[in-house]
Parts: structure tokens; C-alpha cells; sequence
């Protein structure tokens, strides 16, 4: 690293460098600039080929070993001069994205070349000084590595990215600018390219060559290697943290960061972010000092007495949990019991050999003892200090990347001078420069605790008092204020302090398990100490995959089904005959047209809940306050049914919930869904009541229920029954048919009141899994295919228990239970009791069109029989698709070439991906033509039939993230969006239908 002990040597006399060669904190400098351009480079994907992002970003210019990287380079520019020709702010994005990507990139490149030379240097200071004595022997390779001049390959390769950054820029300009971008460019900059690469992997190789030189890298390794294994609670740890910031794919952690700008709660979450990472930092160094680097006295000589005692300790265990388990039906505490048991009995398989337990002894004392050589000592704590510093390091790089876009954003959107661009432009500096800076003080700061190297920590030193009174404060005030709600308190608060006190715990129980003598049964089966943490992990694999039933995850139902609706559900008749009563579209408004509008709003986190909400509210009102011309109906009447899935779902049923208020704010979709935090409450649930629960098996609410309970909190009416209210049961909401997903058929579960199959043939068959992957018979035979309905799954675990009914927020959730933010749902079949999982509708329908489009082979006749009968107003049915995904502004390109050698891995996914895109081709077409019981036809704009989509268009924008929260820079992007989405043709003369105004598109 940057700074260490100096050592005396052994073997090998080291020239001393007379400056000390700092490493790692242009290191850390590098890595942060590389994410910051990945992120700049996310921009120009945004804005590349409609069916996404084929080409990369700038390096994928002239770049590869393609031969035909010219045609390749010529469909990316003409791809972007093709976007800069259909949007002026398309242009902007991409001239300043690729202008700031090039100057972050030249930066980075200067910070590589330093970093590069200072490891030549660093290597050679530990070359052996006699080393030239055997020249005469050296290859040729060997010989070009100990030259002088070594360091210019790093340079040239430096110059040959700067060469090609220069002219990507050159072409990226001139293909925006539409003018045409020569050859000798393109051929240029792949020369650079290449050039770049192989510079600088002979400078790598060389390098290896000086570094087998020194002749220490094996010792290194292995010095290494056995501090990380003594370290392994805290390096897992660190590396969790790692992972979970920045290898998050779906932008939540990112825009996490982004809220700490939205208010004043937001800085102080942002400030409670800091102290944890840095609090489990901390942790990560004093646990390092007791568990590896103090001398943990005590006596490892085996006794019979300790065989005894651990004998009885184990079977004491396994018959207290096995009792616990059997009275309070805790049948997940079997599983501890049975370890405890299988252990008991490993221990008198055979006699334990003295020669066994006094190796085992042996390991255990040399463990316990603190490093005796300094070159271990430094081995761990230098390994203590890496991992020390990489959670405040890493929480750093995450503010680079999620305010280094916002730079080019916000200027774009006309924010150049407001606070919040001010308040990103700090953040960006304090990050890039704040990481490399942290990495190095936090490094010089734990050098200088450590001391010297004769220093040894006491087994129990104040530090580590501090260190567990500040956690168990931390933890409990995190946890607390997550699930009392406390705005200040965020989720990556609550992760660092958990995984800090999770760390102190394991350490302990490592620790112990050096200084005590380990069961006979586990000496039997070859290890030394007792495995605490590889135990517990058994111990949740058995319980949550063996011996859980689920049923501690069982779906939230409540109150009794309303008046008139019973397992037969509602009849689409009855459904129809309503909202035609109450559109004033029956008999006596002849000669009028009414529109009959489909909703479907596919699944997307609260991202498609925000989107789906806002954009009806927009376009039919947020309430029911203003009734169309004549008629007593609102525009939001017009909706005759609503599908969704996964956050789609959440999103019809906030917009209905509170669709009968008539003070509801036209932005309530604001305060409602976008500021409340959806995620920190059933994270911190989960990992603390739900991960107990899973080994212990109590009931109680789970994080699922929470996560319902925040819902209905912050979205009113989201607590109300679920079926009440629709069509044919005496209200004017629309007829839900939501989408949830049967996690042992991975058939698709109807949420709704109108059933898709045949009741009475489903109760004949009971809750038979394989029913809905059956071909329908008789009656059944106009089921909608793999469809179980939810009416057929709301009984109790009792065989023979009634229905009961569902709040709009459990329905909500039952669609969008995405694993692991939420668990899977039970539910027991009505008959038999026969258990169902629910998880998000997403994986088995994620348009939310495909249980609509089962409806219309029902409801099409209905239409048609209600415009032939004269003196009806003629019904003309819309479907309407709000989707919360973004649009590429581009047109597809042409094909890439074949390679038919990876046709089958290459291409066996891909019709998959276009599930989505087939639905939505099918319900279009079926959404064309002349209206149903008429000869003519009726559009809702010129050529695009009565399919209308809603959806956002890449733009200067941050797009939001695919989660549970969302940044207000994330909302202020799809509000952008939303704008220009219900200004097309088509969503603006649904919304004058809906008003009552249907003027037919020519």
C-alpha cells in the first residue's frame, strides 16, 4: 500500500527508497474515475438503438477486434447524428456527455500513467541488489524488463488514448453536427486503440517479469492470502457492502445517494450514510486488533473434561430446541436441534484420537497467539486497513457516480446556476477528490494507531469497549428509527451499522472457537475449531429451504368478501351493465359515442407506480370532481377495466384509491408514492425479524406486511377492501384484473373480482398445481390459459375455512413481491387448503395486457350486442398502455454479422426478450379496424387504431431507477417525460374522449 512499517530483512537486503512511493491513493483516484466515466457513458446508451443499447458507449468507437470496425463505428455515429437530427436536447446530451467523457478520460489516463510508473518503481525497490550478477543468463524478455526505459511503454500507451480520444471526439462532433466523418478517422483511432492496448499489456508483462524477480511474490501471496483468512468475517463484510453499492443493476443504490439533495432530511440521511461506513470501517480494524493481532492467552491442552462437557452441552441444546420447536410449533427450530444432535452423535462414532486433538490444539494456539514474525504482523494489519477504509471509500465512489451525470443534466434542463446543481457540483468534487484523500488518511490514521511493530493489542482493550458501545448504539438507533419511520435514517444506514454488528458478533464467536477445544464431532470430521459461522449458515439453508412451510409469509387477508361477491366473482355481464349504467351510454343516448378504455400499466418498481399514477391523473383527472358534458360520469369513469403488474399495479390502485376525494392535490402523486421511502423499513425487517424468524420459525408481521402497512400509510384508501367498489358491485372503480405469478406452476394469478375461469370447474378440481397448465375441457375450454384466479386461493390453512377478502394495498403488493425486498406470498386453495406461493406478476406477464387481453374474446360480444341494439350510444373501446419504460429516440440499425458458433448460446434467450414487445403487438392489432358491432371504424389518432401508448422518450434526463424509492431528480425527469408523452397525438385525444368529445381520427 502507500505507507508501511519498515522491516527488517531476513534473507535479502532491499535498496531503501529514498521517497516513499505512494500507491494507493492514486489507485482509489483511478477507480473512481473509471466509474464516473461509466456512468457519463450510461448517457449516450441512453440514446442508442431502440432495442437498446447495442453498441456500448464512446469505447465502443474504432474499438475490437472486429474487421469490420469501420461499418461497426459508422451505425453508432449514425445512430447518434440520427437522435441529434430528431431532438435538439438529444444533441445537447450527446455533445456534452461525449465532451465531458473526454475530459474525465484524459484525466484518468494521467492518473493511470502515474499509478502504472509508481508500481515500476515500487517493484524495483525490492529487487535483490545483486540481481545484475546473473545477467548473462537472462532471457531476452528479462532482460527488456529491467530496462530503464520501461516506463515509456505506460507513457506511449497514455499518448496513443489520448490520440484516440481526440478523434472519437472529432467524429462523434461531426456525425452530430451532420456532417460525414472520413475513413482515415475511424482507421486512426482503431490504430490508437490498439496501439493503447498492446503498450500496455507489454508494460503488465514486463512488469510480472520484475515482479518474480524480487522473488518475494510467493511470500506475499501467502502472507496475503493467510491474512485474509484470518480476516474473513471482515473482509466478507466489506465485501457485501461493496457489492451491494455498486454492482446494484437496478439503479437503486445510485439513486439513493441522489436523494440527499431533495431536502433537508435527505443531508442528514446522507450524513448518517457517511458515519456508518465509516462507524463499520472502524469495526472492521478493531475487530482485526482482537481476533488476529492479540495474543489470546489461554490453555489449548486437551482435557477429557472439555470432551465431556461439550457432550453434554450439545445434547442439552438439541433437546431444548427440539422442545421449544414441538410445544410452540417453531418447526424451523428443528433445524438447530438437529445440528446440535448430529453433532452429539458424530462425537461417539469413534474415540477421538489424542493425536487428533492435539493438532487441533496445536492450529488453535497458533491462531490465538498473536503473529510472532513482523512480517505477518504487517501482513494483517495492512490487510485491516484495506478493508478499513473500503467502506467509506466505496460510499465515496457511489456519490462520484450518481452526481457526475447530474453535471451535464441539470445544466441541459435549464439548472445551470439553481442549488441543487450547485449543491452536485460539491458533491462531485468532495467524492472524487474526497475518496482517493479518505483512502489515504484513513490508512495514515490506523498506521499511526497501530504503532510500531513490537506493539501487541491487549486481548481487550478500550477501543474495541468503544467500538461495541458505539455499534450497539448505532444498530439500535438505525433499526429504531427505520421502522418508527425517522426521515433521517436511510437504508444504507441501517445495511453498514447491520453488517457492523453482525461483524463483532462472528468475530467473537471466531475468536472463542481459537480458545476453546472444539467438539469431538467436529474433530472427527477433520477441522480444529468450532465452524460458528459456516454452522449458522447450515443452520438457515435447513431451516428456511427444509423445514419452512411458508406460512409465516401467508398473504395478509382480512374482513369478510363484500355484499355480492362470492367465489363465482362478479359477472362480466353484470360488470359491463354497470359501466354502461354509469356512463350514460344504455338506451336513449343514440347517436352519441362513448369511449370504453383498457388500462394496462407494466410492472417497474415504484418508478411504474409514479409513471402510472401521474399520467392518468394528468390525463382524466385526479378525481371524480368534474363530470363530462350530460352525463353525471368523471373522465376516470371511462376506465372499464385495469390490469398491472408489479409496480404498475400499486400504480391503477393508488390512482382509484383516492379517486373519489375531492380535495386530492392534482400532484399528489408527489407526496404520495415519490417522497415516502418504501425501502429502508422491510430491509431493516428483514434483516432482523424475518432472518431470525427463518431459524426460529415464530409468527408475527413480516416485512411484507410492513411493506403493505407503508403503503396504505402514505397512499390513502390504499387500506380499503380491494373488490368493494368496482363495477357490479355497486361502485364506479374500474374491474381490477392485476397479474401475480404461481411460484410452483409459474402460471399467472388473476387479482380480481371478474373471474378468467370457470369457477365451477375449478372447485371440482380442487387446487390441483397442474390445473392451470392444463388444456381446458367442456366449460373450462374459454379459460384464459395458465390462469388461476384469486378467488379460487383466499380460504384459509383450515380444509373447508371461508373467503376472505384482500385490502387494495396487500393486492398492490401480492403483484409486485419481487424477491428479496419482499417475500413470497401463501395462499391456501379453498377445498383442500392446498398451499400456492405469489410472487411479482412480472415474471409470468409484465405488460400487465395479458390478462385484458384474455378478457376481450368475453368482452368484445358484449360491445358488439350493445352497439347493434338501436337507440345504445355507440362504445368505442381504447386500450390504453402506460408504460413506465423508456423509449429509444433512435430507429433499430441493421443486424450484426452471424457467427454460427455461438448461434444457440446467443440466441436461445433473445425471443424472450421480446415477450413484452409480442404482447403488445397482439393487443394492438386486436384494437384496430372497425369498432365491434359496427361497419366503421374509429381511431384515436391517424394510423395508430384505439391502441394508445404512454410512455417516457430518453432525454437530458436521469432515468429513474428501477426500485422502491425514487430521487427527486428521478421524478423531475419522468415529469419531463410525462409532459411530452401526453402531448403525441393519441394519448391527447383519448383525453378528450374521455371528456366526452369522440371526433374519430381521419
Amino acid at each position: 500500500m502507500s505507507t508501511d512499517e519498515p522491516v527488517e530483512a531476513v534473507t535479502v537486503t532491499f535498496p531503501t527508497p529514498s521517497k516513499r512511493l505512494v500507491v494507493l491513493p492514486w489507485l482509489v483516484l483511478g477507480a473512481t474515475l473509471l466509474l464516473v466515466l461509466r456512468s457519463i457513458g450510461t448517457l449516450l446508451a441512453q440514446v442508442q438503438l431502440a432495442s437498446g443499447p447495442s453498441f456500448g458507449d464512446l469505447e465502443a468507437i474504432a474499438s475490437g477486434p472486429s474487421f469490420d470496425f469501420v461499418g461497426d463505428t459508422r451505425e453508432l455515429l449514425g445512430t447518434w447524428k440520427q437522435a441529434a437530427l430528431e431532438s435538439d436536447s438529444a444533441y445537447y446530451l450527446i455533445a456534452w456527455a461525449a465532451r465531458a467523457y473526454t475530459i474525465g478520460d484524459t484525466i484518468f489516463i494521467a492518473v493511470y500513467t502515474v499509478l502504472l510508473v509508481q508500481l515500476w518503481r515500487r517493484v524495483r525497490t525490492h529487487l535483490p541488489a545483486n540481481i545484475e550478477d546473473s545477467r548473462a543468463t537472462w532471457t531476452r524478455l528479462r532482460q527488456a524488463a529491467h530496462r530503464k526505459y520501461l516506463p515509456y511503454l505506460a507513457i506511449g500507451g497514455a499518448a496513443a488514448d489520448v490520440i484516440e480520444n481526440t478523434l472519437r471526439l472529432i467524429m462523434v462532433e461531426r456525425a452530430i453536427g451532420q456532417r460525414s466523418v472520413p475513413d482515415v478517422l475511424i482507421v486512426f483511432s482503431w490504430i490508437s486503440t490498439t496501439a493503447k492496448f498492446g503498450l500496455l499489456v507489454a508494460f503488465g508483462v514486463l512488469v510480472a517479469v520484475l515482479l518474480l524477480d524480487t522473488g518475494l511474490l510467493r511470500q506475499w501471496l501467502r502472507r496475503a492470502g493467510w491474512a485474509l483468512w484470518r480476516l474473513r468475517v471482515a473482509f466478507a463484510a466489506a465485501t457485501l457492502y461493496v457489492l451491494i453499492l455498486l454492482a446494484d443493476a437496478t439503479g437503486q443504490a445510485v439513486d439513493l445517494v441522489r436523494r440527499w439533495v431533495d431536502d433537508a432530511s435527505g443531508i442528514l440521511v446522507g450524513v448518517f450514510s457517511i458515519l456508518a461506513a465509516l462507524l463499520l470501517g472502524l469495526v472492521i480494524w478493531i475487530q482485526a486488533r482482537r481476533v488476529v493481532l492479540s495474543d489470546q492467552h489461554h490453555d489449548h491442552t486437551p482435557k477429557t473434561i472439555d470432551v465431556v462437557r461439550w457432550q453434554v452441552a450439545l445434547a442439552g441444546t438439541a433437546a431444548v430446541l427440539a422442545a421449544i420447536a414441538w410445544f410452540l410449533d417453531w418447526r424451523e427450530l428443528f433445524a438447530a436441534a438437529a445440528i446440535a444432535a448430529v453433532l452429539f452423535g458424530l462425537g461417539f462414532l469413534g474415540r477421538t484420537q489424542k493425536a487428533m486433538a492435539a493438532a487441533a490444539a496445536n492450529k488453535r494456539a497458533d491462531d490465538a497467539r498473536a503473529p510472532g514474525a513482523a512480517e505477518d504482523v504487517l501482513a494483517a494489519r495492512r490487510m485491516a486497513r484495506l478493508l478499513a477504509i473500503t467502506a467509506p471509500v466505496t460510499l465515496m465512489m457511489v456519490m462520484a457516480v450518481a452526481f457526475a451525470p447530474v453535471l451535464i443534466v441539470l445544466p441541459l434542463s435549464g439548472e445551470a446556476g439553481s442549488g441543487r446543481f450547485i449543491v452536485a457540483c460539491c458533491f462531485v468534487a468532495v467524492a472524487v477528490a474526497g475518496a482517493p484523500l479518505s483512502a489515504l488518511g484513513g490508512w495514515k490514521l490506523l498506521r499511526r494507531w497501530d504503532g510500531s511493530v513490537e506493539n501487541v493489542p491487549a486481548s481487550f482493550e478500550h477501543k474495541y469497549t468503544v467500538g461495541i458501545v458505539v455499534t450497539a448504539i448505532a444498530v439500535g438507533l438505525s433499526i429504531t428509527g427505520a421502522v418508527t419511520h425517522v426521515s433521517a435514517v436511510g437504508v444504507c444506514t441501517v445495511v453498514a451499522t447491520f453488517l457492523a454488528a453482525v461483524m463483532l458478533i462472528l468475530g467473537e464467536f471466531q475468536r472463542w472457537a481459537e480458545t476453546h477445544t472444539a467438539p469431538p464431532g467436529i474433530l472427527i470430521l477433520g477441522m480444529s475449531r468450532m465452524p460458528f459461522a459456516a454452522l449458522t449458515a447450515i443452520t438457515v439453508v435447513l431451516a428456511s429451504f427444509w423445514l419452512s412451510d411458508g406460512s409465516a409469509h401467508a398473504v395478509h387477508r382480512q374482513r369478510e368478501l363484500p355484499t355480492g361477491l362470492s367465489r363465482n366473482g362478479v359477472t362480466l355481464e353484470k360488470a359491463f351493465g354497470a359501466w354502461v349504467a354509469g356512463n350514460c351510454a344504455g338506451s336513449g343516448h343514440g347517436g352519441q359515442r362513448v369511449p370504453l378504455i383498457l388500462v394496462a400499466a407494466p410492472g417497474g418498481g415504484v418508478r411504474a407506480a409514479y409513471w402510472t399514477s401521474s399520467a392518468l391523473s394528468d390525463l382524466l383527472g385526479p378525481t371524480r370532481a368534474d363530470p363530462v358534458p350530460g352525463c353525471p360520469a368523471a373522465p376516470a369513469d371511462r376506465i372499464f377495466a385495469m390490469g398491472g403488474a408489479s409496480g404498475g399495479s400499486l400504480g391503477v390502485l393508488a390512482y382509484t384509491a383516492g379517486i373519489d376525494t375531492p380535495n386530492r392535490s392534482a400532484t399528489w402523486y408527489d407526496d404520495q408514492l415519490a417522497r415516502p421511502d418504501f425501502l429502508t423499513d422491510p430491509i431493516t425487517w428483514m434483516l432482523t425479524t424475518d432472518l431470525a424468524r427463518a431459524v426460529v420459525g415464530y409468527g408475527g408481521e413480516d416485512r411484507a406486511k410492513r411493506l403493505e402497512d407503508s403503503f396504505s400509510r402514505n397512499v390513502p384508501g390504499l387500506g380499503d377492501d380491494f373488490f368493494a367498489g368496482s363495477w357490479g358491485l355497486d361502485g364506479h372503480h374500474p374491474v381490477m384484473l392485476i397479474t401475480g405469478t404461481q411460484v410452483e406452476s409459474g402460471c399467472r394469478l388473476n387479482i380480481g373480482a371478474v373471474r378468467l375461469t370457470d369457477a365451477a370447474s375449478r372447485a371440482r378440481a380442487g387446487t390441483d398445481r397442474t390445473v392451470c397448465t392444463s388444456l381446458g375441457r367442456g366449460d373450462a375450454q374459454d379459460d384464459a390459459p395458465v390462469t388461476t384466479d384469486v378467488l379460487d386461493v383466499l380460504c384459509g390453512p383450515e380444509p373447508g375455512s371461508d373467503l376472505l377478502s384482500l385490502s387494495r394495498s396487500t393486492a398492490a403488493l401480492l403483484s409486485a413481491r419481487f424477491p428479496y425486498v419482499s417475500p413470497s406470498g401463501q395462499f391456501y386453495g379453498c377445498g383442500d387448503a392446498r398451499r400456492t406461493a405469489i410472487v411479482d406478476g412480472g415474471y409470468a406477464e409484465n405488460t400487465g395486457i395479458g390478462l385484458l387481453a384474455a378478457l376481450w374474446p368475453h368482452l368484445e360480444p358484449l360491445i358488439a350486442r350493445h352497439n347493434a341494439t338501436p337507440g345504445n350510444a355507440t362504445i368505442i373501446p381504447v386500450f390504453a398502455e402506460v408504460d413506465n419504460h423508456y423509449e429509444r429516440v433512435a430507429a433499430s440499425g441493421v443486424p450484426a454479422r452471424t457467427v454460427e458458433g455461438l448461434v444457440p448460446p446467443s440466441t436461445q434467450a433473445r425471443p424472450d426478450q421480446l415477450d413484452d414487445r409480442a404482447m403488445e403487438a397482439m393487443i394492438a392489432g386486436l384494437f384496430t379496424g372497425a369498432v365491434p358491432g359496427t361497419a366503421a371504424s374509429c381511431d384515436v389518432a391517424s394510423g395508430e387504431g384505439r391502441f394508445v401508448r404512454i410512455n417516457p422518450r430518453t432525454s437530458p434526463g436521469l432515468p429513474a431507477p428501477l426500485a422502491w424509492t425514487m430521487s427527486k431528480l428521478a421524478t423531475d425527469d419522468l415529469t419531463a417525460q410525462r409532459k411530452i408523452a401526453l402531448d403525441g397525438p393519441g394519448p391527447k385525444a383519448l383525453g378528450v374522449w374521455a371528456t366526452g368529445t369522440v371526433v374519430c381520427a381521419p
